[in-house]
């Protein structure tokens, strides 16, 4: 999956600001997380994803800049490193070139980039995604009504009528069934890796460890602060962590043997203990 230069350069043009937000219209959830992770080279952390708007609805990924000193290192060695960053013909942090004008996801990342279109999948199949569908029914049902008297409100309309509601109400049912089984499986594999669920304005959402709280008005909390990460009975994790386990849902990019790993100045993932890894 590849997002386009014109979107990582309205990313980068936003940036500057202790919140960022970018709004982008029929991108994937791959090309999302891989926009996401090139934010978070520039120190900023994903607070969520939402979709504003109805008749052409638009997706809004809110960042937050984080102030720990891992990931203000991090943002410093990217603006060193990069400095034409978005410019033709420059590298942009966190991606590489897939031809044309598109970048796409390292190979190398491809946890952290799992892991972000986990987070993303689970804001856009959440509470939103439900009032969209129960909104689309309304509209339906009054569509139907109006083509009820419209053709006579004979017995022939009726049955037209209902034949036409009962396969949307199927329609809609199964809409609701996939939503609902992607959103808790995202959440299962969020939990098992370590991941806090918080809840705000837009409905739960899942963070890293180690975010910070957001301002108010861009990501108003349930209740002051985030919760405590509590040490609780749970089921095997999907991400195994520091143990042997039969292939992980998200594959681990592996050295080759008695190749010594590089050493980047700029690791893009330093400091943020990655809960995925083994």
């Amino acid at each position: 999956m590849t997002v386009k230069i014109k979107h990582v350069q309205a990313l980068l043009g936003g940036m500057g600001g202790e919140q960022l937000e970018f709004q982008g219209r029929y991108i994937r959830p791959q090309g999302m997380a891989e926009l996401a992770f090139c934010a978070e080279q520039y120190g900023y952390t994903l607070l969520g994803v939402e979709t504003r708007g109805f008749r052409f609805p638009v997706n809004v990924l809110t960042f937050h800049r984080d102030p720990s000193p891992a990931a203000q290192a991090r943002a410093a060695a990217t603006m060193q490193q990069y400095p034409g960053a978005g410019q033709p013909g420059q590298p942009v942090p966190g991606l590489e070139p897939a031809g044309g004008a598109k970048l796409r996801g390292p190979a190398a990342a491809a946890r952290e980039l799992a892991v972000l279109k986990d987070r993303i999948n689970y804001d856009l199949t959440g509470k939103q995604a439900t009032q969209r569908v129960l909104r689309v029914g309304a509209w339906l049902a009054v569509l139907l009504v109006l083509r009820f008297f419209a053709y006579g409100a004979g017995t022939s309309a009726l049955v037209m009528v209902l034949v036409v509601a009962a396969l949307y109400a199927v329609a809609l049912g199964v809409a609701l069934v996939v939503n609902k089984a992607r959103n808790t499986g995202c959440g299962e594999r969020l939990q098992a890796a370590g991941y806090q669920k918080v809840e705000g304005a837009q409905g739960h959402k899942w963070l890293p460890p180690h975010a910070v709280a957001a301002p108010q008005q861009a990501y108003p909390p349930a209740q002051q602060g985030y919760p405590q990460q509590q040490a609780a009975p749970a089921p095997a994790p999907v991400y195994p962590q520091q143990q042997a386990a039969p292939a992980p849902v998200y594959p681990q990019q592996q050295a080759a043997p008695g190749q010594p790993q590089p050493q980047q100045p700029a690791d893009p993932r330093a400091g943020w203990g990655n809960p995925y890894q083994q």
